[in-house]
């Protein structure tokens, strides 16, 4: 799986190359999206090229194609076997001067064959909560230096992710996922202005409601002992349980049965979509 949409053309290999001079690259002036492939076939790609289109119009990028076509391309990449992620990327474009915008965006899809996550992440993880604060919330752009900064203070500490907390106490997300949270039947989903507002989370929060009372709303940091479970949710690990937060352990510090319930409805609903 070595062919790429680079800026307009496919490319193959070491062909596959953006410019040293593009702003996404220099300056992080860009915008991605990165989804799966379930039975060959993307999966909720219309909402994820509907969100890298909100995200672009948010930092001033324009797409260069309709999302209709940017679908047809992306079609033509996928794999005939096995499944597949696709990492799509909108960024300002090659700058003469390193640094101003010409006004000539650049879309690059680049399709991998899918690493399954290491399966000791669903018995649950632990996390730290850091005040790294990433820069526009509600909008997936290149910058992800708080998030490395965030991951490198937790892997210090022994965990394995970082939840950002904001100066108000208030427990927002985790560095490429959302947090959502248990108090026993009664499930918290922290969003806002300070949280990207995540597919996989929206999806999770459909099946949830079938079984759940659900509350959006913001998650204070003193409220981590009286939490029953707690997981994140991303499109490429899904559902992964947190079992503890700063060390406080959540619940008995094992996965719970409702987090188990909702990671069997979300792969039932992978496995039907394309029936």
């Amino acid at each position: 799986m070595d062919t790429a949409y680079i800026d307009g053309s496919f490319a193959q290999g070491e062909a596959a190359r953006i410019s040293p001079q593009d702003l996404g690259f220099l300056r992080g002036y860009g915008v991605f999206e990165y989804l799966r492939t379930y039975q060959q076939r993307p999966f909720l790609l219309n909402e994820h090229l509907l969100r890298l289109g909100n995200s672009a119009k948010s930092i001033g990028l324009v797409l260069p194609h309709p999302l209709s076509e940017i679908e047809a391309i992306i079609q033509k990449l996928l794999p005939k076997e096995g499944e597949a992620t696709f990492r799509i990327v909108l960024t300002g474009g090659v700058s003469q001067d390193g640094m101003a915008p010409t006004g000539t965006n650049a879309l690059y899809i680049f399709p991998k064959a899918l690493v399954p996550p290491p399966a000791h992440l669903y018995q649950g993880i632990h996390a730290i909560t850091t005040e790294a604060r990433r820069f526009l919330p509600e909008v997936k752009t290149l910058n992800y230096l708080p998030a490395l900064i965030a991951l490198e203070q937790a892997r210090a500490k022994g965990a394995q992710e970082a939840i950002y907390r904001n100066a108000r106490g208030h427990l927002l997300e985790a560095t490429a996922s959302n947090l959502l949270v248990f108090q026993g039947d009664h499930l918290i989903a922290p969003g806002g202005s300070e949280v990207l507002c995540g597919i996989t989370r929206n999806l999770v929060l459909k099946l949830a409601a079938k079984r759940f009372s659900i509350e959006e709303r913001p998650l204070d940091e003193s409220e981590i002992p009286s939490l029953t479970e707690a997981f994140l949710t991303s499109s490429i690990k899904e559902i992964v349980p947190l079992i503890s937060i700063d060390g406080k352990m959540i619940g008995d510090g094992t996965v719970g049965e409702r987090t188990r319930w909702l990671r069997e409805q979300y792969a039932d609903y992978t496995r039907s979509t394309f029936d």
